[in-house]
């Protein structure tokens, strides 16, 4: 029951950063990026809290696949490279083009990405029809 209370906070606040990002952020590519990323937090927290409802199991920690883990460590470093665009674009090191073109390298891996974990996510999700 406290979890529950925890996830309710958390995605309260992290709508709350989403409105201020829109609300109050100048740049049209780092608003951009910090909609993207609080909206991907957001996906994040929805899907983990959905993962065990649909397994039907009592499931307490974290996921143990290494899918999953290596996704997030992916997805991280995709967020990296979308923040370091962003922050290179604004001290003007490198053109808007660029930076389009890197924001667009990162949306397409990040493509990739969710189409592979849905994929694998499918995979676990539907039993195999008959084992006998």
């Amino acid at each position: 029951m406290n979890t529950d209370k925890r996830d309710v906070a958390m995605v309260i606040a992290q709508f709350a950063l989403l409105l201020g990002a829109v609300a109050f952020v100048d740049r049209g590519l780092v608003r951009t990026g910090l909609v993207f990323v609080i909206g991907l937090l957001l996906v994040q927290r929805a899907l983990g809290r959905a993962a065990p409802k649909r397994e039907g199991e009592a499931r307490t920690g974290q996921r143990e696949d290494s899918v999953m883990r290596d996704a997030v460590s992916q997805l991280l470093v995709k967020i990296r490279e979308f923040y370091t665009a962003c922050h290179l674009l604004q001290s003007e090191q490198i053109s808007p083009a660029e930076a389009r073109q890197r924001a667009s390298k990162v949306e397409k891996d990040l493509n990739k990405l969710l189409a592979e974990v849905v994929r694998c996510s499918r995979e676990e999700a539907v039993p195999p029809e008959s084992e006998g």
